[in-house]
């Protein structure tokens, strides 16, 4: 402040000039017209307070007309050529950066005293001066916090000068009507052509430490008087710690003064404890706890340590001991304790004590940590089917070291098979995302239900109702995805896809069966496109090629576009298909020939590959087939499809429809590709056996404790109909 600045302007004219000179940020502060004698002259700024914390300095030059000759070397003023016959100018800026120390407040920080005890009232003696010296009244935020945990990252961002007072953009432009002179434009362009228990020691002579904190004190509006004083006091909790006050602020003038300042005081005792314990436990760690006792006196000192605990087990001989520990030493006790397995809930707290005491000093510290229970869901499920006057009854075998917070039992009881599918129709119903696959998936099955209530003369009016109006909208969407080639995509614009496609016209077909009018065209383009990417029996190599190959010689076949050459050709390679590739070519094999003997060994093949278990009998793949979406549950449902169409007295049937409805997640299967085919399994299984059909169950008991870790339901009684009942029983275990 009160310097001259000397900027020296160099320009490229040889003649005298006129010059524009303005001091600019965000507007113009000064500005003066001058000559310019020559092409390098100097001229001086005065800096004043306005111009903090930098200030731009801009020059702009406006020339006339000149001649020139133009000659081997270059070109020579003053003779005969005229090469630049309209004005040009020049424009030059420099920022001029001031020292911004006439902005700073200068704070002073002082404490009552240095070094405290916990639980001890501090008091600070604030002062605020400018940089000459003057005070300043203004407001200031405070901060006193442990610098253990300032000391894990350094502050980020500027800090408060930076903040208000560094150096700025120009945020002025200047322009001139030349630049966009049409003469000035030709003439540039004509020369160009580019839990657990307690104990312990007894606690009741300590004044335990037990208030820990971070954040000692906060306060965003401490103010200074228009002396530039102010005091506060603060009272400290129970941390032995550095603790560091940091104080920022503004003045409360318009100069818009800033400042910040850190001050460091210490807590501490003579005769100290310190604890080192986790963050939390676990049900079932095993783990030590440690106490550190710290003598900083000058003298030698006989202590009595203690521990004492809630909500673990204390595994050591001694909670109780005399310890001797030197001048400026110190002594470290280990505590070894088990987190026993609990019964209350899922958390809870451990609670721990750490004393030491001499004949002068003594040191108590209370501490509290989360116990947690680390227990993995498990999930199964049984089903099964009622007949009149039977009584089915179900053991649940729990672990021995069960979390009993959690987990419930859950019944659903169905009046019929069709009864226990409908919360599954009503979910691909609503399924809220509309890719191809889930556009089919959404009224596949309600078609096949549809046509398998009609063969059975069951009466469903709102199926009956609502199904026209999804087909309907389900059918127009995949007509407009249609591609070119016949195909359809995961979306309207993916790439035709073999399975997506097969599958829509699966779907096609079974609406039409079920009396639904589909359009011809469609289904000869999508038939096509199947025919023509049919592989050649040498290029099915692997297991998810076959499988697609076998899908769509089914497919073809329910058009009455069936291969048998392809077909036999398959089965020859049937050892690379996976069970559900097999069954589809069984069934792909009766659609052709239903005598064909290859039918049997397919059959016999899937049969001896059943996993039968407690609850009932599914079917696993070798491998996933992720590129038909295909899963386990999957499999099984198009076995029991199979089956129920070919063998309807296979013996491994009924378990297998008592495995699929166990398999099960709230009413429902896993994916929709799961619910889809479950739904179109179960449904030929009810017309080949016609079992399901109407069911009257009653409830009698609901459960009964018959020993350790052993539940038994026994009979229901419910003198009505279930067909509305749902999650009937939900009872904690």
């Amino acid at each position: 402040m009160g310097d001259t600045a000397t900027i020296l302007i160099a320009h490229p004219y040889s003649s005298t000039v006129m010059a524009w000179v303005t001091q600019e940020r965000g507007h113009i502060y000064n500005s003066e017209v001058i000559t310019l004698e020559t092409n390098s002259e100097q001229i001086e700024i005065p800096i004043t307070e306005d111009m903090v914390p930098n200030m731009y300095v801009s020059v702009v030059i406006m020339s006339r007309p000149y001649n020139a000759t133009i000659t081997d070397t270059g070109v020579s003023p003053d003779s005969g050529l005229t090469i630049n016959p309209l004005p040009t100018f020049k424009v030059g800026y420099v920022s001029l950066p001031i020292n911004n120390r006439t902005k700073i407040i200068d704070l002073t920080l002082t404490p009552s005293a240095d070094i405290f005890e916990p639980g001890d009232s501090v008091t600070y003696d604030i002062s605020a001066v400018d940089a000459a010296g003057n005070p300043v009244e203004g407001e200031f935020s405070l901060a006193l916090v442990d610098k253990a945990v300032l000391t894990l990252m350094d502050e980020s961002g500027p800090t408060i000068l930076e903040q208000f007072w560094r150096e700025r953009g120009l945020a002025v432009e200047t322009a001139t009507g030349l630049a966009i002179s049409a003469e000035r434009f030709n003439l540039e362009i004509a020369p160009l052509a580019k839990g657990g228990g307690g104990g312990g020691g007894d606690f009741s002579m300590f004044e335990l430490r037990s208030t820990f904190k971070d954040t000692a004190f906060w306060l965003a509006d401490f103010t200074t008087d228009k002396n530039g004083h102010g005091e506060i006091s603060i009272e400290l909790p129970d941390n032995l710690t550095t603790w560091v006050l940091t104080a920022r602020g503004i003045s409360a003038d318009d100069r818009t003064l800033v400042g910040d300042k850190q001050i460091e005081i210490v807590t501490t005792k003579p005769l100290l404890v310190r604890p080192v314990i986790p963050r939390f436990l676990v049900v079932g760690d095993k783990t030590e706890l440690k106490m550190i006792m710290q003598n900083n006196t000058a003298e030698e000192l006989d202590v009595t340590a203690f521990f004492a605990w809630n909500g673990v087990e204390f595994l050591g001989d001694e909670y109780t001991q005399e310890v001797t520990i030197a001048s400026h030493d110190k002594v470290t006790l280990i505590y070894p304790i088990e987190v026993i397995t609990s019964t209350l809930s899922k958390e809870q707290t451990a609670f721990f004590q750490f004393g030491v005491n001499s004949e002068t000093y003594q040191d108590a510290v209370e501490l509290e940590i989360p116990v947690y229970k680390s227990s993995s869901p498990e999930t199964v499920g049984t089903s099964g089917v009622l007949e009149t006057d039977e009584t089915l009854l179900e053991g649940i075998i729990l672990p021995h070291d069960v979390d009993s917070t959690q987990g419930q039992v859950t019944i659903n009881l169905a009046s019929s098979l069709a009864g226990g599918m409908q919360a599954g129709l009503t979910y691909l119903e609503h399924f809220p995302y509309e890719c191809t696959e889930q556009t089919v998936s959404r009224f596949l099955p309600n078609v096949v239900t549809y046509r398998v209530f009609q063969q059975l003369d069951i009466t469903k009016p709102d199926l009956e109702e609502q199904l026209p109006v999804l087909v309907s909208t389900g059918l127009q969407r995949l007509y407009a995805n249609q591609h070119l080639d016949g195909g359809w995509g995961w979306w309207a614009r993916d790439e035709s896809n073999l399975n997506i496609t097969a599958y829509v016209l699966f779907g096609l077909l079974e609406a039409q069966t079920a009396g639904f009018t589909v359009d011809e065209t469609v289904l000869e383009n999508g038939i096509s496109f199947l025919e023509n990417n049919l592989r050649k029996p040498k290029d099915v190599k692997h297991a998810w090629q076959a499988n697609r190959q076998a899908y769509m010689l089914h497919v073809l076949a329910k058009a009455g576009a069936g291969d048998m050459g392809r077909t036999v050709a398959l089965f020859e390679q049937r050892e690379k298909l996976g069970v559900y590739g097999r069954a589809y070519l069984a069934m792909t094999f009766a659609m052709l020939d239903e005598n064909d003997t290859r039918i049997n060994s397919l059959i016999s093949t899937i049969n001896s590959e059943a996993i039968l278990s407690a609850t009932g009998t599914h079917w696993e793949e070798n491998r996933r087939d992720y590129w038909a979406m295909n899963t386990n549950t999957r499999s099984t449902a198009i076995v029991i499809s199979m089956l129920s169409r070919l063998d309807p007295e296979n013996a491994l049937l009924p378990n297998a429809v008592r495995w699929l409805m166990s398999a099960r997640k709230a009413d429902r299967w896993e994916t929709t590709q799961e619910t889809a085919w479950a739904i179109i399994g179960l449904t030929d299984w009810m017309v080949a056996t016609g079992i399901g059909l109407s069911l009257t169950v009653h409830l009698k008991k609901v459960m009964k404790r018959v020993k350790e870790n052993c539940i038994t339901l026994h009979t229901w009684n419910i003198t009505n109909r279930l067909t509305k009942f749902k999650h009937l029983i939900e009872a904690s275990l």
